[in-house]
């Protein structure tokens, strides 16, 4: 079993990198990846590296990784060159819904509910530019910004992004703290099984209650 998204102190997590590597042991994960949130402007990338490297051992797989948002339309993420390079899987987010125009500036709530459209139409255009990113590894909670809105996405949709990540070896991932997503996904798998190569886990939890929490319902 694995879990490819967790947070700790080092961005919103309540608990160190080794504390979560510990649990995960406890909790028989054959392999994890640490994936907190960075901005362009994070100072503690390499810290935060070679802390994960140090706890790597025979008993568990750490993979390097981030979590990013997206910036625009066009799916670029916040996180600077050297952070991917450095890293073994990226996470690509949308975390607000960004505007038409422009660069970081994103719809208000305001402006969601005037033009619930526009905002799914942005969404859409987002999500598929993130899985055409070379720089996005997996999509992160992958309906969570239309779930907060109550929008619920077209299942042609749904289908249409698996196609995508298929065609650019991306994975949409099912979310422990988001289910609500899941049942989107997992209908979608029902009827088109082979896409489940195109899942990733990840239980996006932020302490180490929450990832033992996660995983005792697998």
């Amino acid at each position: 079993m694995y879990d490819y998204h967790m947070h700790t102190t080092f961005s919103d997590g309540k608990n160190t990198i080794k504390e979560m590597v510990e649990t995960a042991k406890k909790l028989g994960l054959s392999e994890i990846a640490i994936t907190d949130h960075v901005w362009k402007s994070t100072k503690w990338f390499d810290e935060y590296r070679n802390e994960i490297k140090q706890n790597v051992s025979d008993l568990i797989s750490i993979k390097v990784g981030f979590e990013a948002k997206a910036l625009s339309l066009k799916g670029e993420i916040d996180a600077t060159d050297d952070m991917i390079l450095k890293s073994d899987i990226r996470l690509g987010a949308i975390h607000r819904i960004p505007k038409s125009e422009g660069y970081a500036l994103y719809l208000s709530r305001e402006e969601v509910y005037e033009n619930k459209q526009e905002a799914y139409d942005n969404w859409l255009q987002t999500s598929k530019a993130l899985l055409m990113n070379k720089d996005v590894d997996v999509l992160a909670h992958p309906f969570m910004a239309l779930n907060k809105y109550k929008i619920s996405p077209l299942e042609k949709d749904v289908i249409l992004l698996f196609n995508i990540a298929k065609e650019y070896n991306k994975k949409l991932e099912i979310s422990f703290r988001y289910k609500k997503s899941n049942d989107l996904i997992l209908k979608t798998l029902y009827n088109y099984p082979s896409l489940l190569l195109n899942i990733s886990y990840g239980s996006d939890a932020h302490s180490s209650v929450e990832l033992a929490k996660a995983h005792k319902f697998i």
